[in-house]
């Protein structure tokens, strides 16, 4: 007998994956680096709610340098 999980066929429950996605980034270095490459997806970002947009991008912000124009 297969479990649903345990194949392509069958995936994991939603809030399963949550659950794990949770559990992996507990270090703050993976996390950023992780965001990072999410929010290069068009398909993630077009999923975001607007509120969340605002705050990632305040975040993201606040903790960086503006870019040196060039001469």
């Amino acid at each position: 007998m297969l479990f649903c999980g345990a194949s392509v066929l069958c995936p994991p429950a939603r809030h399963l994956l949550l659950s794990a996605i949770h559990t992996l980034a507990k270090d703050e270095e993976v996390v950023a680096t992780v965001a990072g490459d999410l929010l290069r997806r068009p398909a993630v970002v077009a999923q975001m709610k607007p509120a969340d947009k605002v705050t990632a991008v305040e975040e993201r912000d606040l903790g960086e340098d503006p870019p040196e124009p060039d001469a």
